[in-house]
């Protein structure tokens, strides 16, 4: 089995994420310490990228991103250790995350992290999509 390691995500891990809006969000989000922001990492480099913005005391918003499928499995089960241990952390009560409507990987994969969904939103992503809005309590 291959091992996945957990570190801070840097400004130099942006040239996984390939769409200049995105890159410029998450830029900001570093540079104004929004939240914790981390990268999943193997032998061959960078798995996946993600953290939460702190909307205000005890609410955060997730935000995740794919970079390659490797060990799935291994992969969700260490994401949702780290969701658990990071609502503890930064007392967070309730934990939503926008997934847009129609990506069903993106709704399951919230599912599969104990999310529910919670309303549609028009119109709401960057793209004039909308999205579906999950939470989950705690």
């Amino acid at each position: 089995m291959k091992v996945l390691t957990v570190r801070e995500m840097t400004t130099e891990d942006l040239r996984f994420v390939d769409g200049d809006f995105e890159q410029r969000l998450y830029a900001g989000m570093l540079r104004e310490k929004l939240g914790p922001a981390i990268v999943i990492e193997d032998e061959r480099g960078v798995v996946c990228m993600g953290g939460a913005v702190i909307i205000w005391p005890g609410v955060a918003e997730l935000w995740f991103r794919l970079i390659r499928t490797s060990h799935l499995l291994s992969l969700m089960k260490e994401l949702r250790r780290l969701l658990e241990k990071g609502v503890k952390h930064f007392k967070i009560r309730r934990i939503q995350a926008c997934v847009e409507d129609g990506f069903g990987k993106g709704c399951r994969f919230a599912e599969f992290m104990g999310f529910h969904r919670e309303a549609l939103l028009k119109k709401y992503s960057y793209n004039g999509k909308d999205s579906i809005m999950y939470t989950r309590l705690f």
